[in-house]
C-alpha cells in the first residue's frame, strides 16, 4: 500500500483512490459522518507513520479538519460518478 520515500501528494492520492467511494453507498448523514470519522482515524495514523502528519493537518485545515476533508472527498467522488 504506502511506501516509504513517497511525497505527500502521492501518499494522499493513493490513499484517496483506495478508500474513497461515492457517498451514495451510505444510508444517511450519520452513516456518512461515521464512515468519514473512521477513515479520518485511519488516514491520520498512516500519515503520522509515514511522516505526513503536519502536511495532512495543513491540507485539512481549510475544511475544518480531517473528517470534514474526507466528507468533501466523498462529495467529490459522487460528482465524478454522475
Amino acid at each position: 500500500m504506502m511506501t516509504k520515500g513517497q511525497d505527500f501528494e502521492t501518499f494522499i492520492g493513493q490513499w484517496t483512490k483506495e478508500h474513497i467511494k461515492p457517498i451514495d453507498v451510505f444510508g444517511d448523514l450519520d452513516d456518512l459522518v461515521y464512515a468519514a470519522t473512521l477513515r479520518s482515524d485511519h488516514l491520520t495514523l498512516l500519515a503520522a507513520e509515514n511522516g505526513f502528519y503536519q502536511p495532512l493537518r495543513k491540507m485539512a485545515m481549510p475544511y475544518g479538519g480531517v473528517v470534514q476533508y474526507i466528507m468533501s472527498l466523498f462529495d467529490d467522488a459522487k460528482r465524478v460518478v454522475q
